[in-house]
């Protein structure tokens, strides 16, 4: 695609262009259907409106061969784009199952939290009635005082009695230790398992809001490349509208170069353009191994090896020597009688325009240029303009 202003923009520019064109060219083809009064001869005067329309056919041809190359860049864009969709969908989907088993495990926490809550609130209604009965037995140690103990102690009737009392008094000690002891691991209990509850719950929420902005951010991703894909099927339909235009006025021109009559004499046939005769794509309608759909094959393959020699079919002369759009290099050659041969993606050429050719004569070798997957010969047989079957024309 071309650089500045927006697909659209660019794309209606692109329209009223080819719209101007087209109109152009059919008041070119009316003004030179209409010619009668000439100052030169009939015959020099029908070879010039040919070479004219010749000319521009071959403008036109290579102008479609330009857009199919950029429709061939806009399939693959879409290619692409459709492909990254695909993985930003994937990656969405994870992540939204990540967000369901967090919000499953949010929940699941916060029902241990309340269970943890109801259990915290017996634990301390036990630990409160532990702490007061605590208290109740150290206010009572308090006001008794050591005379207390002593009057216990004193009071006895015997050495065993007293023996017995003073074990009750030092049991009865020993088990207030055990309860103070107890009343505070259950405290340091129930404070910890508050805080690993509160932690756990903290890490819970802080994972789902990561998802969150996870899924927000590939959401984006996602909302970004669609509209980006929208551009750019809205650039393949353009181009797309674009090629019908200009092959509908193809087809104008090649009828106007049939009325026309062409000079010399129609060859009865022509020769292999290579030694080798292995076709690998035949004329016809075929699936486009870079534009991804059916379109009109205009020639066949020759699958000959990369420098392989090209010879001219039959003796003509050389209209068109260069590079021609998606054809890379490109010769053709203008046999008489309308009927002309093409040969493209070359990876040299060795005549030049205007030159003279016999049957067999090297024209160039094979390449791989213009939109080509590989090296082979693409050649074409035209009759008037319009492509023909070459094998119509080859030995058997």
């Amino acid at each position: 695609m071309r650089a500045g202003g927006g697909p659209q923009e660019r794309g209606w520019g692109r329209m009223s262009h080819l719209t101007v064109r087209h109109m152009l060219i059919c008041l070119l083809v009316t003004v030179l259907a209409g010619s009668t009064v000439l100052a030169v001869s009939p015959q020099r005067a029908a070879a010039s409106e040919l070479e004219e329309l010749q000319q521009e056919l071959q403008r036109l041809q290579q102008e479609m061969e330009d857009i199919l190359k950029r429709l061939s860049t806009t399939k693959k864009q879409e290619g692409q784009v459709l492909s990254d969709l695909a993985k930003i969908e994937s990656q969405l989907e994870k992540t939204r199952a990540q967000l369901r088993r967090l919000e499953n495990d949010l929940s699941y926490l916060q029902s241990l939290i309340r269970r943890a809550e109801i259990e915290l609130a017996d634990a301390e209604e036990r630990l409160a009635e532990r702490q007061d009965y605590l208290g109740r037995r150290v206010r009572a140690v308090y006001e008794a005082g050591t005379v207390g103990y002593l009057q216990v102690l004193l009071g006895s009737t015997s050495f065993s009695d007293f023996l017995n009392r003073f074990d009750l008094l030092r049991q009865l000690v020993s088990k207030d230790r055990e309860l103070m002891v107890a009343v505070q691991e259950e405290r340091q209990q129930v404070e910890d398992r508050k805080l690993d509850l509160e932690q756990k719950r903290l890490q819970a929420l802080s994972l789902r809001d990561k998802a969150s902005a996870q899924k927000a951010s590939i959401e984006y991703q996602q909302s970004v490349k669609e509209r980006y894909l929208a551009k750019v099927r809205e650039d393949r339909e353009l181009y797309e509208r674009s090629l019908d235009e200009l092959e509908e006025t193809s087809r104008q021109l090649e009828q106007e170069i049939r009325r026309l009559a062409p000079w010399g004499t129609r060859p009865k046939s022509l020769a292999w353009p290579t030694t080798v005769r292995r076709i690998t794509s035949y004329f016809g309608p075929r699936f486009h191994p870079i534009l991804r759909t059916y379109r009109q094959h205009t020639g066949i393959d020759i699958g000959a090896g990369m420098g392989a020699r090209v010879t001219s079919a039959e003796w003509g002369i050389v209209r068109s020597a260069g590079v021609l759009g998606g054809y890379g290099n490109c010769i053709m050659v203008d046999h008489g009688g309308g009927i002309w041969t093409l040969y493209a993606h070359l990876s040299s050429i060795k005549v030049s325009v205007g030159q003279t050719v016999a049957r067999g004569e090297l024209i160039g070798l094979v390449g791989s240029t213009g939109l080509s997957t590989g090296p082979h010969l693409h050649f074409e047989v035209r009759d008037n303009g319009t492509p023909v079957n070459p094998l119509n024309w080859l030995p058997k």
